[in-house]
């Protein structure tokens, strides 16, 4: 849309330096080659070189903006990028009522979607570090075989009480116990109030993302309805009254009734409102674009 809106406003600074240069051949002519009126030769002259400079920047930024849509289009290098979508080409409706859409689009708006998440996680996160309070807990048993020492002479002491001639019989010895940690100075109060915090954070996220969307939201639907009724004003009623006063003073200068400044500010009222209608189609545009998007009905503006 920044494209379509450039190259409209490069025509429109185009067909101003035409006419202009057209007029400044018209008062030559009229002059001819008498010093009677040197003074507006070269008024209508100055206006001929600032409408080549606006047109000449109107260029270079139709330019910057073609590259633009060439690089997000992935088409980097082709200077011949033509959008063929019509300026104008777009019913004008009124924006939905705010109350109306306003829930349906936080419920699925992806980034409300994911932050509700995130809450939801640090929720379970407080659960499981409020679980974790009494940790884990260890059982533990076990069996032994001590194993006989041979018989006299020489493996068994002679103070062992035991018969010489039998040797010391093996053993089995059983172990069982268990370690439970009691909660008494530790309570796992950090992973507990760093989950709180998590959580707190994300609310605040959350409400911050609620509350810029809603505030663009509301500025949508109000530049909607403004945008709206400037195009109409325009269009009914500003846009033939300057062309009407434009075709007047271009007669009267033609037959000397209207001196080159009235005419000029004829021109210049003239071009002022077609560019300030241009810029209202394509925020209007733009703008419906965006709720469009919103209520995931696509791009059909």
């Amino acid at each position: 849309m920044d494209l379509i809106l450039k190259e409209r406003l490069l025509q429109l600074f185009r067909d101003r330096e035409s006419n202009l240069e057209r007029l400044a051949r018209t008062i030559q002519n009229r002059i001819g080659g008498s010093g009677i009126q040197p003074l507006l030769l070269t008024r209508a002259q100055l206006a001929v070189d600032s409408a080549l400079v606006d047109t000449q920047i109107a260029l270079a930024d139709t330019e910057a903006a073609r590259r633009a849509l060439a690089l997000l289009l992935g088409k980097e290098g082709a200077p011949n990028l033509i959008p063929v979508t019509k300026l104008r080409d777009v019913e004008l409706e009124d924006p939905p009522p705010y109350e109306k859409i306003i829930d349906s689009i936080k419920e699925n708006f992806p980034n409300l979607v994911a932050l509700r998440l995130g809450i939801g996680l640090a929720e379970k996160q407080i659960t499981l570090a409020e679980a974790q309070v009494w940790d884990d807990f260890t059982i533990s048993g076990g069996w032994t075989r001590q194993y006989g020492v041979g018989v006299w002479p020489n493996s068994i002491p002679l103070t062992s009480g035991y018969p010489l001639e039998n040797g010391l019989p093996g053993q089995n010895s059983w172990a069982f116990g268990f370690n439970v940690p009691i909660p008494s100075l530790n309570r796992n109060q950090g992973s507990i109030r760093k989950a709180k915090v998590t959580k707190q954070q994300a609310e605040v996220y959350y409400k911050n993302a609620e509350i810029s969307l809603e505030k663009d939201l509301k500025g949508l639907i109000i530049s909607l309805a403004l945008n709206k009724k400037i195009i109409q004003q325009i269009e009914l009623s500003q846009l033939p009254k300057a062309q009407r006063v434009l075709n007047n003073q271009q007669r009267l200068f033609g037959t000397g009734g209207a001196n080159l400044l009235e005419y000029f500010d004829a021109i210049n009222a003239y071009n002022a409102t077609l560019s300030t209608y241009y810029k209202a189609v394509a925020d209007y545009r733009k703008n419906k674009a965006r709720l469009e998007a919103y209520l995931n009905l696509g791009i059909r503006s």
